[in-house]
């Protein structure tokens, strides 16, 4: 966690680890108890309202760098800043694998370009285990139902990481993204 407490942007990160331990009778001999320990860790970090798609990117990839382990979920938050709303992205079990900054900085671009769209009022997405972002989600909240918007947004979302990705709408008369 140094690490990324340390990098640019970076305003908080905390660490949460929970242990749900669970008890079963031994299949070889069920007189004995075997006790299994299923840890989790939760990271959550804020980056300050100005940082960059660059320095938000460089959170996952830094965390891979010093991780092995499926067990570690992340969440980034970029907050409301001047012209742009606050976006959420859940890395979910990724940590197993070294995620290219490449990657992680497109999600956030996507994000922060998705951020400055007219209209959009709120944006989470979730990257699964495979860091393949087209199988996460993208949730965007959209302020109207008017038809002319809804597909200014799509066509924004069309030029970005997320084109691919599975819509989760917000918008205003119910349908999909």
């Amino acid at each position: 966690m140094r690490a990324v407490r340390r990098l640019p942007g970076v305003e908080r990160a905390d660490e949460t680890t929970t242990n749900t331990p669970s008890t079963a009778a031994d299949p070889i001999c069920p007189a004995r108890l075997v006790t299994t320990n299923h840890f989790a860790t939760t990271v959550t970090v804020t980056t300050s309202p100005q940082a960059t798609p660059e320095q938000a990117g460089a959170v996952p990839a830094t965390m891979s760098e010093h991780l092995a382990w499926t067990g570690v979920d992340l969440q980034l938050t970029v907050p409301a800043g001047a012209g742009h709303v606050a976006s959420t992205v859940e890395y979910d079990g990724t940590f197993d694998q070294r995620i290219p900054e490449a990657t992680s900085t497109s999600v956030a671009q996507g994000l922060a370009t998705l951020a400055v769209t007219p209209h959009v009022v709120g944006l989470e997405a979730v990257i699964p285990t495979t860091m393949r972002v087209e199988y996460g989600s993208l949730t965007i909240g959209v302020d109207t139902d008017d038809e002319a918007t809804l597909d200014a947004v799509r066509d924004v979302i069309d030029g970005t990481a997320f084109a691919h990705t599975t819509l989760h709408g917000s918008f205003g008369n119910g349908a999909k993204p």
